[in-house]
């Protein structure tokens, strides 16, 4: 992905600048010179730097949308003004780590219709560069719109214990009845059946 990309970049000293720890504070476009002007603030301190940049990649629409964290000015009027008609709707999130060999199938995501507590589920070890490690089978679930507002108030969680244990559950219940696909190449699942899935080694909710 793009990480992956500056950090191999960032090795050549001409090139890229890798900066951690940084708060982006505010995003100015300097109209004479094509550039952008990023203030930021490093964390731990309060001081805050500017940084002149040929382009500016903003990974989060929170951060042109006109809230606590945007960077953009208010009177910012040009293309990522667009944003601004952007509605925002929270889901809550499960990262679930289960013993290697767990999953019947090693699946990259799967996209639920109609289930009323999980949207999607994400085999995070799937993704690039996050291999097997410490023998841990990774899932990132998502929830649905409706099930997140049912049990947040404001930001957090009114219970996070029990939004944890009844996420978990929702969990279990679908891969205790999804009909994976044949792997490719005749390979075997990796369990007799989705049932089998032991307890997760690790479940954080938020």
């Amino acid at each position: 992905g793009l990480s992956a990309k500056l950090s191999e970049s960032s090795r050549d000293e001409n090139h890229v600048q890798l900066l951690y720890g940084h708060h982006a504070k505010e995003a100015r476009r300097d109209i004479d010179n094509g550039t952008w002007q990023l203030v930021s603030q490093e964390r731990g301190s309060d001081e805050q730097q500017t940084f002149d940049f040929d382009f500016l990649v903003l990974s989060d629409k929170l951060l042109i949308q006109d809230n606590q964290y945007g960077v953009l000015p208010t009177d910012y009027s040009g293309p990522l003004s667009l944003a601004h008609d952007v509605r925002s709707t929270c889901v809550a999130l499960l990262m679930v780590a289960f013993p290697a060999g767990s999953m019947p199938y090693d699946f990259d995501s799967l996209l639920l219709r109609d289930h009323p507590a999980i949207r999607q589920i994400i085999r995070d070890n799937s993704k690039p560069g996050r291999e097997m490690s410490e023998g841990l089978e990774v899932l990132v679930v998502h929830s649905t719109e409706e099930w997140a507002a049912s049990r947040l108030e404001g930001d957090w969680f009114a219970d996070e214990d029990a939004a944890r244990a009844d996420l978990l559950a929702e969990l279990k219940g679908v891969l205790a009845r999804v009909e994976f696909p044949s792997p490719p190449g005749g390979q075997k699942p990796t369990n007799k059946a989705a049932r089998d899935i032991p307890e997760p080694a690790f479940a954080q909710a938020h």
